[in-house]
């Protein structure tokens, strides 16, 4: 019968790795498929694969990028995380199969279900507040992908409109690569300081549910996004989000606004989007009270994730 393992191989995947070691530890653990669960660029292609190998690929652009495409000539198989990835992907590799494969999240037990009240009381978030959640891991000073700039910027805009019955939580995990230096970017983008809570704690995964299912609001408008999982997450709990209509996101934006972006952006490696900051205003005041959401979209967005 199929045998699984993990590989205690991370260091070897690190600074990148062919095909043909690949290939050679499977041989040796007499494993019969091979699956990846990773970007591709460190995966260098002087072989095919001797087992049936599935790519679990994040598409990040309009077209496949170099290191990408090469490596996916191996594999048999390639299961995209959006649906809209898969014609994408599949118009791109006709000689491959191609499928979107649905994440699924595991219902945390009841948290959906958790007053808000009662979670902000434990992170010191007024009860009363119309609360954004900005959440990331903050390692990408270069590319910016997850366009924190532009989220700092339109909670500005929002806070000067809305008043102070709004507030930000901006949970940002400090990780040793380098990130967006938040102080310089928040002091740039003048946001007012009684306006936001700034948390770097690295938390549990179960906490970092919590910051979702305590928030009104995701508030996620990326330049791409390959999944998206904080997206789906606050859907499951409730919680709508807003991002920016490409790609993923605009596949997995049910409960709350998707923002049509301003116009194709260069990543270096391929094509994402440019968010569109007035739009991204704009769906703030759309998702705060009295807000024009339909909650009947919630309950199909967390339908769609379970």
């Amino acid at each position: 019968p199929p045998r699984s393992t993990l590989f205690p191989y991370t260091t070897l995947f690190r600074s990148g790795v062919y095909v043909s070691s690949i290939n050679a530890l499977l041989d040796k653990h007499k494993m019969d498929v091979f699956i990846s669960l990773m970007d591709l660029n460190r995966v260098f292609v002087d072989e095919m694969f001797s087992p049936l190998a599935i790519s679990w690929f994040p598409n990040h652009f309009v077209s496949l990028d170099l290191h990408s495409r090469h490596a996916l000539t191996a594999y048999d198989a390639v299961a995209v995380l959006g649906p809209s990835d898969a014609t994408r992907v599949q118009e791109q590799l006709p000689h491959k199969h191609v499928m979107h494969i649905p994440h699924v999240i595991e219902d945390p037990g009841g948290l959906g279900e958790t007053p808000r009240s009662v979670l902000r009381q434990k992170y010191g978030v007024p009860a009363g507040k119309f609360l954004a959640l900005v959440n990331f891991a903050n390692y990408d000073a270069e590319k910016n992908r997850k366009s924190i700039d532009l989220s700092l910027l339109a909670w500005k805009a929002f806070y000067e409109a809305y008043g102070d019955k709004a507030l930000l939580y901006l949970h940002a995990v400090r990780l040793p690569t380098e990130g967006v230096h938040l102080p310089g970017l928040l002091h740039m983008s003048e946001v007012p300081p009684a306006s936001y809570i700034l948390d770097e704690r690295e938390l549990k995964y179960e906490e970092a549910l919590e910051l979702a299912r305590m928030a009104d609001v995701l508030l996620q408008p990326s330049k791409t996004e390959g999944f998206g999982m904080p997206v789906l997450e606050a859907q499951l709990l409730g919680t709508p989000a807003i991002t920016t209509r490409f790609g993923a996101m605009a596949d997995f934006t049910l409960y709350g606004v998707s923002v049509p972006p301003v116009q194709p952006h260069s990543m270096g490696l391929g094509y994402a989007v440019m968010p569109n900051l007035t739009g991204i205003v704009e769906a703030l005041h759309h998702v705060a009270p009295p807000s024009a959401l339909d909650k009947a979209d919630g309950k199909r967005a967390a339908q769609m994730v379970r």
